[in-house]
């Protein structure tokens, strides 16, 4: 049912302060396929990737696999298209999983956005 189709490229943002977090724009979108849909953000859209708290960075690199999913649910927030969060969060999960997140890494990381408040940190691009 989930199925990332092209990983897509992405170039860093230069920061105003070295606290501010890392941003990515996407240069080549990604496309994923949730059954027949295909989803992919907009070219020149800016990220944060996957939101890992610092402690858990040496297991979970917040561009490796868990990268395209992390995209994907950013750019779904920021353009639900009349999905519910809860919706977009169940995307998140299922991308984890064909990305090849294991089961404790993808469950963790769907738990961390069903219980954190939307906030706003994705922000379209050109």
């Amino acid at each position: 049912m989930f199925q990332i189709v092209d990983r897509g490229a992405f170039e860093p943002q230069p920061k105003a302060r070295w606290s501010d977090p890392d941003l990515w724009k996407v240069v080549t979108p990604p496309v994923v396929a949730i059954g027949d849909e295909e989803i992919a953000p907009a070219t020149g859209f800016v990220t944060d990737g996957a939101s890992i708290p610092w402690w858990a960075r040496w297991k979970i690199d917040p561009w490796g696999r868990n990268g395209v999913p992390a995209v994907i649910h950013d750019w779904l927030l920021a353009n639900p298209g009349g999905r519910a969060k809860w919706e977009i969060d169940l995307i998140f999960f299922g991308l984890l999983k064909a990305s090849g997140s294991p089961d404790l890494e993808a469950t963790l990381m769907f738990l961390a956005v069903r219980t954190r408040p939307l906030k706003r940190t994705a922000r379209g691009g050109a």
